[in-house]
């Protein structure tokens, strides 16, 4: 991790790789994105792919102070004005633009405070 700059303070990753219907995962593999079956028979797809069809690329500010990582859009990171409430709030727009675009649901990584 870098020791100054606009990576300096890297919240990690955020969601998790969300489990898809059989029907998802056909229309996105349709469209290029990586899908994988678990162990357990069901699927998961790449959640940087979805933030990336819906317009997200690294360095993208998201809300006040929350920007994706500069080398990867899953990974979000903390400026100086960042809150509790611009996480939430980017998270909660991430989520919701994936939604609507894709039909996918994404569930925030859990986190210990």
């Amino acid at each position: 991790m870098p020791e100054t700059g606009h990576d300096h303070r890297q919240a990690g990753s955020c969601f998790l790789n969300p489990t898809v219907t059989d029907d998802q995962a056909r229309t996105l593999r349709s469209q290029g994105a990586p899908v994988h079956r678990t162990p357990l028979g069901t699927w998961r797809a790449s959640t940087g792919w979805l933030l990336e069809a819906c317009g997200y690329r690294p360095g993208t500010a998201i809300t006040c102070g929350v920007s994706c990582y500069t080398h990867r859009t899953l990974t979000l990171t903390a400026q100086p004005s960042a809150t509790t409430h611009s996480f939430h709030s980017a998270l909660t727009t991430m989520a919701a633009h994936v939604l609507m675009a894709t039909g996918v649901r994404l569930q925030a990584e859990p986190a210990a405070v």
